[in-house]
């Protein structure tokens, strides 16, 4: 379930995927689809007719802005961010904190687009001998892994699933170490 815009929600919408193939978590399945839907409704409501592009001699990809990244930030500033962009935020779960963006970062979109994030409650960066270390506890190893490479670590994986522990083995090389346990479905 999600709504749009997260700040004065006007619009919301769930969606349910039953028996899915691939994926299993709503960041990964039902997130997208809530995008397209929320954009075709959006676009639908409040777009305007435009003058064709040779009309004012604009090349016809005007009006195109490429997605900012706003992982790993507060939801503040993502939608600051967007919003200078001139984009939309719409925010799918609760929290503080961007952990996933849909479009991807520098994707290209309409001005005026629906960025779709998922968010967390504790998602705060770390001072670690003046190296920022994200908090990539809750999330899967595949996106801890990118996301601490993305920070120049190298990552050290015990376990498998999502992420409970981390830690930092040696600072000045950074290395790190995730401990990881499987989720259990109570459902």
């Amino acid at each position: 379930v999600g709504y749009v815009p997260a700040d004065n929600p006007q619009l919301v919408c769930a969606v349910v995927i039953d028996e899915p193939q691939k994926y299993h978590y709503g960041g990964e399945v039902a997130a997208p689809i809530f995008h397209k839907i929320m954009q075709r409704i959006v676009d639908s409501v409040d777009e305007e007719p435009e003058p064709p592009a040779a009309q004012f001699g604009t090349q016809l990809n005007s009006g195109l802005v490429s997605v900012p990244d706003v992982r790993f930030v507060s939801y503040s500033k993502a939608k600051a961010i967007l919003v200078e962009a001139g984009l939309k935020i719409a925010a799918y779960t609760h929290g503080n904190f961007v952990v996933q963006q849909v479009p991807v970062p520098d994707h290209l979109v309409k001005s005026g687009s629906i960025i779709s994030v998922r968010l967390e409650k504790q998602m705060a960066l770390q001072e670690s001998d003046d190296a920022k270390f994200p908090d990539v506890r809750g999330l899967s190893i595949r996106q801890a892994v990118k996301t601490l490479a993305e920070y120049g670590y190298e990552v050290r994986v015990e376990g498998s699933g999502f992420v409970i522990r981390q830690s930092i083995l040696n600072s000045k090389k950074k290395i790190c170490k995730i401990v990881c346990k499987p989720r259990v479905n109570t459902g």
